[in-house]
């Protein structure tokens, strides 16, 4: 249950229930979520709360309380650092992506994210509350004199509509989970975290001259070694396997392979099961393989919850998948193998 720690005076500005004391000269305060008249409670055998001057028959729900607290608070503390030219920060987790090998190999380098730090108040000298934006009504607009906008949204149980996320607009998303989510709008810096999200920014920083093709995944001459490149393959005798190989040895080998595949290995896909699909998907192209996993008498064989080959129920031995090279009694069987899926 929320003990109201803020309420609205009579010039409707939110009060801090830690501000007052007994000898504070009384005033009208107001409820942030129902506009009834609330009372502070300053005894000392009980924590500083505002409570409602009638209970009875009040129906004031702690979620437009919530809401009304993080934009009326936002409102105000931006427009104070206008007032008084105070800066109000945001930071956001921007990822710089190398570009230098793009052009040649078609690919980036996704290097370490990095926080920076940016002064909305120095570029946004204008802020409404709830106003209207083409179809939309953020509930805090900051707008620049050249008429950029940033949306300042609330969630306390709804987010913002897949509409408003859609329209490139750039959001601050705020989720507050209780009152004590305020300090970090009264502290004027906004950093990115699990609450506080930035939609539509800017995110990824792109160009070529972050390490100029000097670094461990280069190409030579220009990198410290040698890029290397995953690819799956299936030789002319049905052998399958993942490879991983510079880019003049994957040449050599496109001609000397039944079937040759260049692959994305990223570290949110387990490769076991990636191969499992690779292998899968290679027999219903009616690629001549041959592998253990696609076989009726297969059962996969595991060690602490690592895949370590397979286990032959027909002829009662364990190996390697690509055993069923040799093997007079492989019986591909789609009911055993149409359930692979890729784990990440």
């Amino acid at each position: 249950m929320i003990k109201y720690k803020f309420a609205y005076d009579s010039q409707q500005k939110i009060i801090d229930i830690q501000t007052l004391s007994k000898a504070t000269k009384q005033s009208d305060f107001i409820c942030l979520g129902c506009g009834n008249e609330m009372v502070p409670v300053l005894g000392e055998k009980k924590v500083k709360h505002f409570r409602h001057k009638v209970i009875r028959e009040i129906n004031c729900s702690p979620e437009t309380y919530l809401h009304k607290l993080a934009k009326t608070k936002f409102y105000q503390t931006y427009q104070d650092c206008l007032d008084n030219n105070k800066p109000f920060k945001i930071r956001i987790l921007k990822y710089p992506v190398c570009n230098f090998y793009e052009k040649d190999f078609l690919t980036t380098c996704l290097l370490k994210p990095n926080i920076q730090e940016f002064e909305l108040t120095q570029f946004f000298k204008k802020i409404y509350l709830e106003h209207k934006v083409d179809s939309f009504i953020p509930d805090v607009l900051l707008e620049s004199d050249n008429k950029e906008k940033i949306f300042f949204e609330v969630v306390v149980t709804h987010l913002p509509s897949e509409a408003k996320i859609n329209s490139n607009y750039r959001i601050i998303q705020f989720i507050i989970n209780s009152e004590e989510n305020i300090k970090e709008i009264e502290s004027c810096i906004l950093e990115e975290s699990h609450r506080i999200q930035f939609i539509n920014f800017k995110k990824m920083n792109k160009k070529d001259d972050w390490c100029k093709g000097k670094c461990i995944n280069g190409i030579v001459p220009y990198a410290e070694k040698e890029l290397l490149h995953n690819a799956f393959i299936i030789d002319k005798n049905g052998r399958s396997r993942f490879i991983r190989k510079s880019i003049d040895y994957m040449e050599l080998l496109h001609s000397k392979v039944l079937y040759f595949e260049y692959v994305r290995l990223t570290d949110c896909i387990e490769e076991g099961d990636f191969y499992k699909h690779k292998i899968v998907e290679a027999y219903r192209k009616d690629l001549k393989i041959k592998n253990c996993f696609l076989c009726r008498y297969h059962a996969e064989k595991i060690h602490e919850n690592i895949s370590q080959g397979v286990f032959c129920k027909f002829l009662k031995k364990s190996g390697d998948s690509n055993m069923a090279v040799d093997c007079q009694y492989l019986r591909p069987d789609p009911q055993v193998f149409s359930n692979y899926t890729i784990k990440s």
